[in-house]
């Protein structure tokens, strides 16, 4: 990647940042003028909020239950191969 390229990414990723900040910004200006938070709360504005807390914070890992056959212990089979 040309440092073209990467100075590029980076000042978009830092509009985006901005652009995120003022829209929470706004809502949160509704909120405080006593706008019902249920009328705000929009797909939009999970997402937002959502993309914004998985910047600052990281997206949290999901976790995932692995079981075998019925829900009991996985079977590995190790098979060793020969040249």
């Amino acid at each position: 990647m040309s440092a073209a390229v990467r100075e590029r990414n980076d000042r978009t990723a830092d509009m985006a940042s901005q652009f995120r900040e003022k829209l929470i910004s706004a809502t949160m200006e509704k909120l405080a003028q006593g706008v019902d938070p249920f009328e705000l709360l929009t797909p939009e504005v999970i997402r937002i909020v959502k993309d914004s807390e998985d910047r600052a914070h990281g997206t949290p890992r999901q976790s995932v239950e692995h079981s075998g056959q019925g829900g009991g212990p996985l079977q590995v089979i190790l098979q060793r191969f020969s040249d």
